[in-house]
């Protein structure tokens, strides 16, 4: 039975394919961080800080994950 992954990723060589692997797992780890510190830093009275830096999160990384997608779907 193929999986949608599978199905998905069927058309990007293969060589590729741990590079994707490794930005999605890269990525999500990085979005967990982020999210848990910009909550910490909001705990700790630092709300500046906090929405700082959630500013950053939607600017920068949320625009390059979807901008990954694309590029990702584009190849496959």
């Amino acid at each position: 039975m193929i999986t949608l992954k599978d199905f998905l990723t069927e058309n990007i060589p293969n060589y590729f394919r741990g590079y994707i692997s490794s930005i999605d797992s890269s990525l999500a780890r990085l979005d967990k961080n982020v999210k848990q510190f910009a909550k910490d830093l909001g705990k700790d009275g630092m709300k500046a800080e906090s929405m700082e830096l959630q500013k950053l999160y939607k600017n920068h990384i949320l625009e390059f994950k979807v901008k990954f997608e694309v590029l990702k779907r584009k190849m496959g």
